[in-house]
Order: structure tokens, then C-alpha cells, then sequence
């Protein structure tokens, strides 16, 4: 009898697959006017730092992936 996989390395699944055509943004729900893109991650940090001061709290995703975040400066 044959197994049934689920998942094999030949399948495409973009929550693991790291995807560089995909920006990075910062997403601050608090004030979505805020809200950018970037094309390096290098480039976010600072913004999602001070949006998190200014309103709490922001993260940082890159397409599904939540790459990390701040609330309140920390």
C-alpha cells in the first residue's frame, strides 16, 4: 500500500518559502496612514521604532511573515 503525503520538498509554500520579489512593510494598526514599504528589512526597523513610541505598537512583515515587532519603544 502507498502513503499518502501531505507535503513534499517539491511543493511551493509561501509561509516557509523566502521570496525577495515579496517588500517589507511596516504596519502600525493604530494609525494605518502610516503604513509603509520598503525593499530591505535594514530599512524598517527605524520607522516600526518610532511608530511603536508614537502609537504603541508596529511590526515589521515580509509578505505572510512577521518578521518582528515593538510596543511602546521596547
Amino acid at each position: 500500500m502507498g502513503g499518502f503525503r501531505v507535503y513534499n520538498e517539491f511543493m511551493y509554500n509561501p509561509n516557509t518559502t523566502f521570496n525577495p520579489a515579496l517588500p517589507y512593510a511596516v504596519v502600525c494598526d493604530s494609525a494605518p496612514h502610516e503604513n509603509s514599504v520598503f525593499k530591505t528589512l535594514d530599512e524598517c526597523w527605524g520607522l516600526c521604532l518610532d511608530l511603536s513610541e508614537e502609537y504603541g505598537y508596529s511590526e515589521v512583515w515580509h509578505g505572510k511573515c512577521l518578521m518582528g515587532s515593538y510596543k511602546n519603544g521596547q
